[in-house]
């Protein structure tokens, strides 16, 4: 179904959906948090229920909105990180081609597979995770591709995903949310999210998340004393 929400590549400037901790009172900005974190849990049955050809719909079509807005988000890119506009468009075909790529062979990875054994036959299944928090590298040199290598694989998968950013989102990670809607995903299947100190701490305890990974394999300083923080 078509959606008319604004583009953020339409805007002078992108705002993050949540405001920043340093002008938002604590408890509202620790509000804010656990609806996006009901949000992202809430949005797992519907997201695991549609399969993965319905999975595969919702990405493939990310893929080809963001082919078509290639030129917009490799504005973004150029914005963000100073580089070439045709570095930045090549960033975002890349992109484009890893959506596409997963959504293309999920199915086929995801499938059933047999495992040799001397007592009978052995089955191996992939299922969903469930909340997936990736840490997305600071200054990345690659910002839209980072997310678009972790979240492809990730909602292929069934799982909800969330993009932890250090400092506000920028505006391509924005846009890129903003992009998965026009898409056909549901609020919550992916999120990015602005924290302290503190509240990157209580996330790292909360059932709902099932893992927490650095999309870039180096150390957060959110994440310096979590242990669940991994390389991706």
């Amino acid at each position: 179904m078509a959606r008319t929400e604004a583009s953020p590549m339409n805007q002078q400037s992108a705002k993050s959906p949540e405001h920043s901790p340093m002008e938002s009172p604590l408890h509202a900005w620790a509000q804010g948090l656990e609806s996006q974190l009901q949000a992202a849990s809430s949005s797992l049955e519907h997201w695991r229920r549609i399969g993965c050809t319905g999975r595969a719909g919702v990405v493939s079509q990310a893929a080809h909105l963001l082919r078509g807005q290639a030129e917009g988000f490799a504005q973004l890119i150029v914005l963000e990180r100073e580089t070439l506009m045709a570095q930045a468009h090549e960033e975002v075909m890349l992109s484009v081609h890893t959506l596409d790529d997963h959504a293309m062979h999920a199915e086929r990875m995801q499938a059933l597979q047999s495992l040799p054994g001397a007592l009978g036959k052995a089955w191996a299944e992939q299922a969903p995770m469930g909340v997936l928090v990736g840490v997305a590298a600071p200054c990345a040199v690659l910002p839209l591709y980072q997310l678009a290598r972790f979240c492809g694989p990730s909602l292929m998968a069934g799982c909800a995903v969330m993009v932890l950013h250090v400092g506000s989102p920028p505006p391509s990670a924005i846009a890129f949310e903003w992009l998965l809607r026009q898409a056909g995903s549901k609020p919550g299947v992916y999120t990015n999210l602005e924290l302290s100190r503190e509240q990157a701490g209580r996330l790292t305890q909360d059932p709902r998340v099932t893992r927490i990974v650095q999309l870039h394999g180096l150390e957060s300083d959110l994440f310096s004393r979590a242990s669940a923080a991994r390389p991706w």
